[in-house]
């Protein structure tokens, strides 16, 4: 690597003229570990840097610039969404979309927006998904003993 570049270890926000960005890229919008650990590091705003040309339908494109609202939402981060393809948009802390390219996928367009950074931590950020993980094993412990026991009343 060169004087400028080094391999990285941790998930750390940029600073950047007086900002701290916690940067997504690609994909890793998909992942919220990667945006509430951002977030628990002082991320103010998050960034995702994404290129969707491989998605040949709209549907795909969709869904993955719907999972923005979700990483804003559990962060209470505003995120910013650069797409080269599918769309660019803003999603702010609450988790609305205020600002987006949607109707112009595939035109050159620029978003200009002034916002508010983010700051302390959500019960999501603390726990993740603690909470699902202990209604799973409740589940599965409630339905497990009558389907192995024979009296199974039409789970099966």
């Amino acid at each position: 690597f060169g004087r400028d570049l080094s391999v990285g270890r941790e998930i750390k926000p940029i600073k950047w003229r007086g900002h701290s960005i916690g940067p997504l890229i690609c994909f890793d919008n998909v992942f919220p570990f990667i945006s509430c650990a951002e977030a628990r590091s002082g991320a103010g705003y998050l960034v995702l840097m994404t290129n969707n040309s491989w998605y040949p339908m709209r549907s795909g494109i969709r869904q993955h610039g719907d999972l923005d609202v979700l990483r804003a939402i559990e962060t209470r981060r505003p995120l910013l969404r650069c797409s080269t393809t599918g769309w660019s948009q803003v999603v702010d802390r609450r988790g609305y979309i205020t600002h987006s390219t949607e109707q112009k996928v595939g035109e050159p367009r620029t978003l200009a927006i002034a916002l508010k950074p983010g700051t302390g931590t959500t019960a999501y950020m603390l726990v993740g998904d603690v909470f699902a993980q202990v209604c799973l094993v409740l589940a599965l412990l409630l339905a497990v003993p009558p389907m192995v026991g024979g009296r199974s009343e039409g789970f099966l």
